[in-house]
């Protein structure tokens, strides 16, 4: 059944333009058309009311009345006679009268549309509200399983590797400073277990020359959603480190917080460059605490394989410490003595290796020996990288080099760098050793 509130009457000029439509909408309101047709004097005929129909009024708009001065109209009340419906009965009203009626009536009408044009920006606003609250409630969810994303705010990447990248940031709960390591590996046992290698190592380290472990965890996000993470930390930093995207996407992470350093023996070595700032007192100083913080690693049945500056770190002015156990290994002792293994990995950074371990053959801690003698060398010498990777390799291949340093100097890194690794000193031999006196 069709309900209408209101009639309008138009006359015989807009029946034509009108015929098509027997009713309209404004402001929510359901309103009816009546068509006059003056051809049959005294009975006018409403359009399309052969269904029963409900009318408070009928209403004339001023726009749509005839120049005469009366026009004649009736109420039609509501009936159940279809055929009484379709036609009315007119009778005299006074045009004043329609008149007020219709400004009445416009007022009714703007305000209602009014009213109804706030409704609907409101319900869009309401819409608009609920959206965002149910997209907030999805990424709150989403970042409900990311302690990283929840827990800290990223303000740099201090470095990309191959074993995956390391943030420096700021926990939003205690406000400490640190550097967070992020592993990226395959979803499996035995690719997760070989990652943890370097949590269990720095788990039960504890010495001023290597950086202090604080905790660790694992992350497996949903698809895409860390490259989408990840993409946004790089606008947000205005980063251009793409390497950050270098993973899987079903690839597993694991993070790694550890204490904040704030630049690495690389960064000094490349800002230091004339032979005045390598003072060779303050150099023995630093290599003694490297070679401290080795030894330590070694009592711990520990080989490092990976040590170069890149893994050095200042804490402060004058302190060192030494990270990344990413690829340490255990070594064996029978008897008291260490057992040399076989090194089936090929692990490190070519340019710092020693010749058993760049040959992939047997090594044991002597090789980290080897590659603490290279360090040296370069922390006495200011030397560009091809004259470093050519005094590198003669060591190597036990041929004679040219450091431009005093004789005793030169002995010493030739002492560490023999090409075999039984000649070269331990490491609590090269702190007993008179030339770091």
């Amino acid at each position: 059944m069709c309900v209408f509130d209101l009639f309008v009457v138009y006359d015989d000029l807009e029946f034509e333009k009108f015929s098509m439509q027997s009713s309209f909408n404004i402001g929510g309101v359901r309103i009816g058309k009546i068509f006059l047709n003056q051809n049959l004097p005294g009975r006018h005929f409403a359009l399309d009311l052969g269904e029963k129909h409900r009318r408070r009024q009928i209403i004339l708009l001023q726009n749509n009345l005839s120049n005469s001065d009366k026009l004649k109209v009736s109420r039609l009340e509501s009936s159940n006679n279809t055929g009484e419906l379709k036609q009315g009965i007119v009778s005299d009203v006074a045009m004043p009268e329609v008149r007020q009626e219709n400004e009445r009536l416009r007022k009714s009408l703007s305000k209602l549309t009014e009213e109804r044009h706030a409704r609907v920006e409101e319900l869009s606003r309401l819409s608009k509200s609920l959206s965002h609250l149910r997209l907030s409630k999805s990424r709150e969810k989403r970042l409900n399983f990311s302690k990283f994303a929840k827990e800290y705010d990223v303000k740099r990447i201090l470095g990309i590797g191959g074993g995956g990248c390391v943030f420096e940031v700021v926990n939003k709960f205690d406000e400490g400073k640190y550097a967070v390591k992020r592993i990226t590996v395959d979803p499996s046992e035995e690719v997760i277990d070989k990652a943890l290698r370097e949590v269990r190592a720095m788990a039960q380290l504890d010495h001023p020359g290597i950086v202090r472990y604080n905790s660790t965890w694992i992350e497996k996000p949903p698809e895409d959603w860390q490259y989408e993470r990840d993409d946004e930390l790089l606008k947000k930093l205005q980063s251009k480190k793409m390497q950050l995207l270098n993973y899987k996407a079903n690839s597993i992470f694991i993070y790694i917080q550890m204490q904040k350093c704030h630049y690495s023996l690389t960064n000094w070595l490349g800002e230091n460059m004339t032979s005045g700032s390598r003072k060779l007192p303050r150099m023995k100083l630093w290599f003694k605490q490297l070679v401290s913080a080795v030894e330590y690693i070694h009592e711990k049945n520990l080989i490092h394989r990976d040590l170069k500056p890149s893994n050095i770190l200042f804490v402060e002015k004058d302190h060192l410490k030494i990270c990344d156990m990413g690829i340490v290994i255990e070594q064996t002792r029978v008897g008291g003595k260490e057992i040399t293994k076989t090194n089936t990995t090929g692990s490190g950074t070519e340019e710092y290796m020693s010749p058993e371990q760049l040959s992939m053959s047997a090594l044991n801690t002597k090789s980290d020996v080897f590659t603490l003698g290279l360090i040296f060398a370069e922390l006495c010498i200011a030397i560009d990288y091809k004259k470093k990777a050519a005094i590198f390799d003669n060591y190597r291949r036990a041929l004679p080099n040219k450091l431009h340093v005093d004789d005793e100097t030169t002995a010493f890194i030739s002492e560490l760098t023999e090409r075999n690794s039984n000649h070269r000193p331990t490491c609590q031999e090269i702190l007993n050793d008179s030339y770091l006196k």
